[in-house]
């Protein structure tokens, strides 16, 4: 059973049982922790007990302290010299005697509150069910307090690789299990538990850099509680999806979109978020090649595209921007492009390479749709007017879908940091090339070109209008493929949005043409796949124009 070091500053007695008493029952309750209190009637006798080298883990100091008494602020001060990471609380009953101090106490990670709000309900900000948890909070975010264990496998090369990072050059692998183990337990520390252990393993990398992994919390006679643990260099980037996340959670059920558990916590310069995850899950695309049959890979994308996604595209949602404004690429991804085309096209024409001959028409079909920012049509005021935007989800890619692989494999969410107005065709288009490009094929094939014909034959199929063999049989990555193109106009609420044939064809396959160029240019990708995607675009980009041409 834990013991921790309480300092309680207060001259009337009944103030002192009541503190006492009362987290006696929330570290009773809760944490099972036991406190050794120390009781001070004035400021000089705390002060005198921290002179003489006395360590606390928290202090609650009463600032009114008796008539000709130094007021508690200075006990606060001294604290704060000798041991940075005690936990300090303020209390006082009248806040404007102390004017600059609720201001002040923040800088220095004081805090100042109204002895009444120690009597709201639990769920009040200062309770003292809510002061036990922040207390709890800040003991393990500064290492005072290890309540659990944090463990992982040795032969997970993921999670070992993660560690090796987080520990830098010059702390190493040692240091690395600190930050790990720092993180863990301060982002689950909200979560209601009295001895959990941990268990941490690799799930996936961010597309953002950030890490990805699965922490399983055990607690003897409980269910195993999952999360997710997200750990990157970039607390501000973490906040903006924490904020990303509660706008997309007001449409999204919670069932598919997982939840962030608490804010930000940090670590030295690394940062972490939680989120809750029940059952068995692993990444989508990791999934289809895996454990997946075709049934479950088309029930799976209907879940996804048409009961859930749906909901992005419902009327109040919508919006609409100028089609000139959609058709302009952005200045990075155009300069990635350019990158992308001087590296790829020789050995796209080489016949050792894909051995294409329309190398040279490729090029200018994709050099002149960035460089206008528009499409070459016969008709230009064709052009004019808006397209249908929705909200979305923004950054939907098979490493961002987890599947929990129950008896009903279901879909669920993570990182909504890029939850927004999009073309309603965003969020299809991401997925649909994330898939093509980094799943489907993928593996040795994916080095050479032998297979170079086909994957863009079936690049070019990603569309419920166009030729093809759709459904077909196949693995589960094409039937998933599949189900989402054929469900398209009603997932997407083509009848509700008026969008007809001709208007959302052209459309589509610019949607896709921008997703093939954006992603097609990520440095990781294979030489092989970079020409896959850079003609795929070219394809998309001329079969739009050649749709607006044939316009009435």
């Amino acid at each position: 059973m834990p013991t921790i070091r309480g300092l309680l500053v207060e001259d009337i007695p009944a103030n002192v049982d009541t503190i006492k008493e009362s987290l006696y029952l929330v570290f009773r309750d809760f944490h099972d922790w036991e406190t050794e209190w120390t009781v001070c009637e004035s400021a000089l006798a705390a002060r005198r007990r921290i002179a003489q080298s006395e360590r606390f883990d928290f202090a609650i100091i009463d600032l009114e302290l008796g008539e000709g008494q130094p007021d508690g602020a200075a006990v606060a001060r001294d604290l704060q010299r000798s041991s940075a990471d005690t936990y300090v609380l303020l209390l006082t009953k009248v806040p404007d005697k102390f004017p600059d101090l609720f201001t002040g106490a923040r800088r220095t990670g004081v805090h100042v509150i109204i002895r009444s709000q120690l009597n709201d309900d639990e769920r009040g900000e200062w309770s003292f069910a809510q002061l036990g948890r922040k207390i709890r909070q800040h003991l393990i975010a500064h290492n005072r307090l290890s309540t659990s264990s944090v463990r992982y496998d040795e032969d997970d090369i993921g999670i070992m690789s993660i560690i090796a990072d987080l520990g830098g050059q010059t702390g190493g692998t040692r240091h690395g299990e600190t930050v790990i183990r720092s993180l863990v337990q301060q982002c689950l520390a909200p979560v209601d538990a009295r001895s959990p252990n941990f268990h941490v393993g690799y799930l996936t990398q961010g597309k953002s850099g950030a890490c990805v992994c699965r922490v399983d919390m055990v607690e003897a006679g409980q269910p195993t509680q999952r999360f997710v643990l997200k750990v990157g260099l970039d607390g501000e980037a973490l906040a903006a999806e924490v904020a990303a996340n509660e706008q997309a959670a007001k449409a999204l059920r919670e069932q598919v979109l997982v939840r962030t558990i608490g804010g930000v916590r940090s670590h030295g310069q690394y940062s972490a978020i939680a989120v809750r995850l029940a059952e068995e899950a692993q990444p989508l695309g990791s999934w289809l090649v895996g454990d997946a049959t075709p049934d479950q890979a088309r029930e799976v994308a209907n879940v996804l595209f048409g009961d859930e996604l749906r909901r992005l595209s419902a009327a109040e949602l919508r919006g609409e921007v100028p089609i000139a404004d959609w058709l302009v690429t952005r200045t990075i991804t155009r300069l990635r492009v350019d990158t992308a085309l001087d590296r790829t096209v020789e050995i796209l024409a080489h016949p050792q390479g894909a051995g294409r001959a329309d190398v040279p028409l490729v090029r200018r079909t994709i050099e002149r749709f960035l460089t206008d920012g528009t499409l070459p049509v016969d008709r230009p005021e064709r052009l004019r007017g808006n397209v249908v935007t929705v909200r979305g989800f923004g950054d939907l890619h098979s490493s961002n879908v987890l599947v929990q692989t129950g008896v009903r494999p279901r879909p669920v969410l993570i990182d909504a940091s890029m939850y927004g107005s999009y073309h309603w065709g965003g969020d299809t288009a991401r997925m649909l090339v994330d898939l093509t490009l980094r799943v489907r094929g993928t593996h040795l094939s994916s080095l050479l070109w032998t297979d170079f014909s086909s994957w863009t034959s079936r690049a070019a199929e990603l569309c419920p209008s166009c030729p093809g063999e759709t459904p077909r049989a196949g693995p589960p990555v094409d039937q998933f493929l599949d189900q989402v193109v054929v469900s398209m106009s009603e997932n997407l609420r083509f009848e509700e949005m008026t969008i007809i044939e001709p208007t959302w064809h052209w459309q589509w396959h610019v949607a896709l043409a921008k997703e093939f160029l954006r992603q097609g240019c990520h440095p990781d990708l294979t030489v092989p796949r970079a020409g896959l995607a850079l003609v795929s675009a070219a394809h998309h980009i001329g079969t739009a124009t050649d749709l607006i041409n044939s316009l009435r």
